[in-house]
This record gives structure tokens, sequence and C-alpha cells, in this order.
């Protein structure tokens, strides 16, 4: 309850914070300011509900990214989607688990550990590797890159958060790398305070929009365990 409470209260300042006008920003995964919402009245007119394009994705040889699933971020998204996301994170881990699929768990440096809950699961899978970064984007450490070559990794399947910062990033240095990436939006969130917009001005809208484009996007997690081709 008292956390519940902090949180509502720490939402109360940040949408006093907010801008008037839509989301004018400018954020450090080189999200270009949104001008008059044109790409938000864009999602709206040509992307309705649901956002998802699994049904045109191909298999292919995945590997799993954990992004920054530490407490210190974990306790910033809202508390009905904090169960959630780690339930999710859990159920993903298991079928790497039973079906050999690795995983990268990227941990932000100086942030702490990996969410025990997440890190037991982990220690389950045959093949995985913890790695530091020190920028949203996890391939800026030089040792992911190498290790997706070892294992022969095609593309990559995003968790975590922030989904809006460095998910994205990340999703940007697979491309960068030739790699492709899948995500879905019950695997990804973003903190509470981006919550506080008003619906139709929200970033994690045009956010989903970016994944959709650029990657396969997904409603839920269940919709992209048959593109990892182990079944």
């Amino acid at each position: 309850m008292a956390r519940a409470s902090r949180n509502l209260g720490l939402a109360s300042l940040a949408f006093a914070l907010l801008p008037h006008h839509g989301p004018q920003y400018n954020n450090q995964v080189s999200m270009q300011p949104v001008d008059d919402k044109s790409l938000l009245h864009r999602v709206d007119r040509e992307y309705p509900e649901p956002l998802s394009n699994v049904k045109y994705a191909s298999r292919k040889n995945y590997a799993v990214i954990v992004v920054d699933s530490q407490p210190s971020f974990i306790e910033e998204m809202l508390i009905s989607e904090q169960d959630k996301e780690i339930q999710n994170h859990r159920q993903i881990l298991d079928y790497c688990s039973t079906h050999d699929i690795p995983v990268v768990v990227l941990e932000l440096d100086g942030s702490g550990e990996t969410e025990k809950i997440i890190r037991d699961r982990v220690a389950n899978v045959p093949r995985h590797i913890y790695l530091k970064k020190n920028e949203n984007d996890g391939f800026t450490n030089p040792r992911l890159p190498e290790q997706l070559r070892k294992w022969n990794i095609e593309a990559v399947l995003l968790m975590g958060l922030n989904a809006s910062f460095c998910v994205k990033a990340t999703a940007k240095g697979a491309l960068a790398h030739n790699l492709s990436f899948a995500t879905a939006m019950d695997i990804t969130s973003d903190a509470f305070w981006f919550h506080a917009y008003p619906p139709k001005e929200t970033p994690i809208r045009e956010n989903q929009l970016w994944f959709y484009e650029h990657g396969v996007f997904a409603l839920t997690y269940r919709e992209l365990i048959p593109l990892l081709g182990k079944d």
C-alpha cells in the first residue's frame, strides 16, 4: 500500500510537469520530437488496434535478450504491470530452458543485479550469459554481438525495461548488426510516469508503432513462441 501511494503521488507530480501541447521531446534513443502530433495521428489512422504483425514473420535462429530487469527499474513500473511482466519473463525463460534457446541478460552498470526471480530461471538455461552495459543500447558492449555470432543467432527476442529507452535502443543496435528483432506488449514496459500522458498523446503508443514497423511486434509473448522454431 505504501508503494502504491508513492507511485500515485509521483505520477501526479509527473503529470503536472508534462508539456501541455503533446509529447515534444528528444531522449537518449534519438527519438525525434513529434510535430503537431503528426505521428500519433498516423498511428490512429493507419494502425488501429491491435498492433501485431506476427503472422508475417518467419522462423529464425533466435536468442532471448533480457534488458535491464533490475529492481530499481521494476519499481518504476505501474504496480499492476510488475507481477504480470515478471511472470511472462519466467514463462519465456522456462521455454528457453527446455528448448535450449540461448539467453543474454543485460544489466545497466551501477543499477544492481537482475531481479532474483529472473536470475533463478536464467540459471536453468543451458546457454546464457550476463553482460554489463553503460548505454541504453546493449550492443555498445562489443561482447554482445560477438557472443551472438558464436551462437549463430539471426534474430533476438527482446524483453525488459524500459521499452521506450533501453529496449528500443537495443532493438536499433540489433538492426545495425544485421539482426532481426521481435518483442511483445506484455514483456516490455515503461516507467509509470509515461502513463500520465493523456491516452492519445502517450509516447508509449508512438514507440509501439516503431517496433511494429521495424521488427516483429505482438500483443502477447505467446504469439512469439512459434517463431523460436524449436517445436
